[in-house]
């Protein structure tokens, strides 16, 4: 009898100033196709807020298990991008992930991320101008993952 096939696991990066749909959109996205979506910080014990107010705390920090782990890494735009591109710890995971063939999300500002990590465009890189693209956004980076 065939083994069933492992669901992909997926970060979803969080930092101070995330726009909301961007982050919580594939998140629960990604969690209603019962996908393991694990939410990424600097820090796993802060709370980053997001333009508007609303509150995140992270699953885990990125540095508690390699970014190999992953067969997909989201990562949201607005102030989050530019606060992610100023972290080593960021630019490291996301380097990471691509060298080890991961599917790499990228919306709104967080294009800064891609060109900071040194991870260029090509198969497994989906990719969203703003929120209003998220469903296509979503049906691309879907169908990278393993």
């Amino acid at each position: 009898m065939a083994q069933p096939q492992a669901k992909p696991r997926v970060a979803v990066l969080v930092h101070d100033g995330y726009q909301e749909l961007e982050f919580w959109y594939p998140l629960l996205r990604l969690r209603e196709e019962e996908i393991d979506a694990v939410v990424l910080g600097v820090d796993a014990d802060a709370t980053y807020v997001s333009h508007l107010g609303y509150p995140v705390i992270p699953d885990q920090a990125f540095s508690t298990e390699p970014a190999g782990s992953f067969a997909g890494v989201v990562i949201p735009g607005r102030g989050a991008g530019e606060t992610l591109v100023a972290s080593p710890e960021a630019i490291r995971f996301v380097a990471d992930a691509a060298a080890a063939g991961a599917a790499i999300g990228v919306i709104g500002g967080a294009f800064a991320v891609l060109t900071a990590a040194g991870v260029q465009a090509g198969p497994k890189v989906a990719a969203a101008a703003d929120a209003n693209a998220l469903p296509e956004f979503f049906r691309q980076f879907r169908g990278q993952l393993a």
